[in-house]
């Protein structure tokens, strides 16, 4: 059998799958004004920057053209290339592209390829393969306005055959691109997007893109069977605000130059940041970036720092910190992932009034606190000094706040730190590290209205800590910060006060290896980790337990109710379970006159009840009688939803006396 051969019928068993990612700048600002002149009247009408991306096939070209109607629009969950495409030696696609000025203002713009991730594939003898290695990736860039399609094969593997008047970009691996390559001609200054591609209103530039594996690929590319390579490939259109535009400030066309930024390396962010208005977006190239020389200071500025594409930062240098945020800065970090790479102190460090949002970032390993909330009152701001961060759809392994010493003053008084973290972040250990900020002005989802606003936080690091707990009213936030072995100790329920909201983070820990003590709360005993007082909230959120168990037979008390997570729901009271999981309990519940309700979430139920994505896994459950006895629930006497909950149970996931019961 040819080489050729071997690899055809390889590659052809393995589809690449291709997902366009496109990223498009797009809004006006308070600069952009034009003026116009009605009986008398000047009306002021805010400028718009608009950019549409569309795509068309060689199919759709008819005559040597591609009617208006056939050109569509591409968004993020476009797959413009054939995701069950066959790959083999000598395979092409052929996807066209028309970015179109739909807006009232010049515009500049940046097409990229990108890998939005690959998985390798093995030999026969154990090689790796990487297809980006072996699809090559081709682009026309046409003048502005005319369109250059790929006349035949010839045509995408030898782009200089083109007419002299279209640019023919030549070809290079799907890796090569993925690492800068940008279609037309790259800026000379890392730090801008000033390329030849720049749009008048209502003009459009055309981009002819093949994907083409050459026939001499061989035996190189032909996997053993099993371990199959894979690609997903992006492509990402990142548009600005030409710095040079047909209308002006009565002053000149640049005024609003370095509104949007292209940073290709870390290492020169801050040389951007310094150079960077307020309001500049500042854009790091996708890749791995190891940052030399630190840290990265943003002093008094209101700027964006997003990645282009999968970014990764690799701290280089020891005892500082990767990135200081000071003086009233307002700074948005997105799409980055820090790896302080175990060297000592913080990964974002905050100071003074300052505003750090933090959206799909990943900070770790910092050999610090990832996160350094770090407070002073001096003369520049005086005694109200308050930092707020906020967290979407973050992950981070510490989080601290704390003030710095002051002489003249107490740091304490005066100062406060917020921390504002979705339901989709993940947080790790939360702390307070220093006597001089009191623990009641650190707040946690508060509403950031001063001293009195917002949810006071704590945290949970040990079994001590929980123990201390046990058989209070409490309110307020409660964060787990690690997992909890309560090494076979008893642990009394835990009450949400009335009227009060308890709030439970348990940030993907577990508490484990405990049992439940027999506990009074509203002068009726019962069993379980947590109680609801009369009109009062409990929210339990990203906790598993483990082999906690609730045994009464040893009880001389009657019980009212016995479960793992709340023995007790009282009326008027609302209680939310998300993404609890309880595994490897034991509820023993049963002696006449003794036990009552028992279920493995909730003993018994009223008010409102609300469990989602709650999964319970070799877990037993006996009650006093079958009607009071529950895979979720004992009793049910109120109103009780479950979404996307599960048991391996098979007695009734739920059993009810009264009230409403709906399982989804």
């Amino acid at each position: 059998m040819s080489r050729r051969r071997t690899t055809r019928r390889a590659v052809q068993a393995s589809a690449m799958a291709l997902l366009l990612c496109f990223v498009m700048l797009a809004g006006t600002t308070a600069a952009w004004f034009t003026d116009s002149v009605q009986t008398g009247i000047n009306t002021i009408q805010a400028g718009n920057l608009d950019i549409e991306l569309y795509y068309a096939y060689p199919s759709d070209v008819v005559n040597g053209a591609i009617a208006d109607n056939k050109w569509k629009v591409v968004t993020a969950d476009t797959p413009v290339f054939d995701p069950n495409a066959l790959w083999e030696p000598g395979y092409t696609e052929v996807v066209y592209f028309k970015a179109v000025n739909e807006g009232e203002l010049a515009l500049k713009y940046l097409m990229n390829v990108d890998i939005v991730s690959e998985t390798l594939g093995l030999t026969k003898t154990g090689a790796s393969i990487k297809l980006s290695d072996h699809i090559l990736a081709y682009a026309i860039q046409a003048q502005q306005g005319h369109w250059a399609p790929f006349a035949n094969r010839e045509a995408v593997t030898d782009p200089a055959s083109l007419p002299a008047e279209f640019n023919g970009v030549p070809g290079k691996t799907l890796a090569e691109a993925a690492d800068g390559y940008a279609y037309g001609n790259p800026p000379a200054n890392p730090y801008s997007l000033d390329l030849d591609q720049w749009l008048q209103p209502g003009e459009c530039w055309y981009t002819s893109l093949a994907l083409y594996m050459p026939e001499t690929v061989g035996n190189e590319a032909n996997h053993d069977g099993e371990h199959r390579p894979s690609i997903q490939l992006g492509i990402s259109l990142v548009a600005t605000q030409y710095n040079w535009d047909p209308e002006d400030d009565s002053f000149d066309h640049n005024y609003d130059a370095n509104a949007t930024l292209i940073v290709n390396d870390v290492n020169d962010l801050q040389a951007a940041i310094n150079a960077a208005k307020d309001g500049a977006i500042l854009y790091l190239k996708s890749g791995d970036h190891v940052l030399k020389s630190g840290p990265i200071v943003i002093n008094g500025k209101d700027v964006s720092i997003i990645g282009l594409g999968e970014v990764s930062i690799l701290k280089d240098f020891m005892n500082t910190h990767v990135f200081t945020v000071s003086n009233g800065s307002k700074v948005l970090f997105q799409n980055l992932d820090i790896d302080g790479n175990a060297k000592n102190r913080e990964g974002i460090y905050v100071r003074n009034d300052c505003n750090v949002t933090i959206v799909d970032c990943s900070i770790k390993n910092t050999g610090g606190k990832d996160i350094m909330i770090d407070e002073a009152s001096d003369a520049a701001h005086g005694l109200n000094s308050k930092s707020t961060v906020t967290l979407i759809n973050s992950d981070v392994e510490d989080v601290a706040a704390c003030a710095s010493p002051v002489t003249s003053v107490s740091a304490t008084q005066d100062t406060y730190v917020y921390f504002n973290f979705d339901a989709d972040s993940v947080v790790g250990n939360i702390e307070k590290q220093s006597i001089n900020l009191k623990p009641e002005n650190i707040f946690i989802n508060g509403d950031n209205s001063g001293a009195n606003g917002g949810i006071k936080y704590n945290y949970i690091s040990t079994a001590a800590d929980l123990l201390a707990l046990a058989g209070k009213s409490l309110e307020g936030t409660y964060i787990l910060s690690a997992d909890i072995d309560l090494e076979g100790a008893a642990l009394g329920t835990i009450g949400a006060a009335y009227g009060k909201t308890l709030t439970i983070v348990g940030n993907g820990h577990t508490i484990s290896n405990g049992k439940s003590a027999h506990t009074s709360h509203n002068g009726m005993k019962h069993h379980g980790m947590f109680y609801a007082y009369t009109d009062s909230t409990l929210n339990i959120s990203n906790l598993v337990i483990d082999n906690f168990d609730i045994d009464s037979t040893a009880d001389t008390e009657r019980n009212y109710g016995a479960g793992v997570v709340v023995a007790f729901a009282d009326g008027g009271c609302t209680v939310v379970l998300d993404n609890v999981d309880v595994k490897n309990c034991d509820i023993l519940n049963n002696v006449p006159d003794i036990g009552d309700e028992a279920g493995v979430y909730v003993g018994y139920q009223t008010g409102t009840l609300i469990m989602k994505d709650c999964d319970s896994t070799a877990c037993t459950v006996v009650g006093e009688t079958a009607e009071k006895t529950g895979a979720f629930i004992g009793m049910v006497n109120g109103t009780a939803t479950l979404t996307n909950c599960t048991t391996d149970l098979t007695i009734g996931t739920c059993n009810r006396v009264a009230g409403t019961l709906t399982e989804n």
